[in-house]
């Protein structure tokens, strides 16, 4: 479960973070509201989509590997 993220979607309907401060501070509908513009990913998952531009190559290119 602590590996999971909310991913939004539709970045422009995003109205806040769904993270564990929100959790706490949020009501249950709103929290609820937020979720239902997003699929769930794994953190690695996500990084990847996020982070799409990256290579292995450049990593080993930029540290000398």
């Amino acid at each position: 479960m602590s590996a999971l993220c909310f991913h939004h979607v539709n970045m422009e309907e995003k109205t806040m973070n769904l993270d564990i401060r929100n959790f706490t501070a949020q009501n249950i509908d709103k929290l609820r509201e937020e979720a239902n513009k997003c699929i769930v990913l794994c953190h690695n998952c996500h990084m990847e989509l996020h982070h799409s531009d990256n290579e292995i190559s450049q990593l080993r290119e930029d540290f000398n590997m």
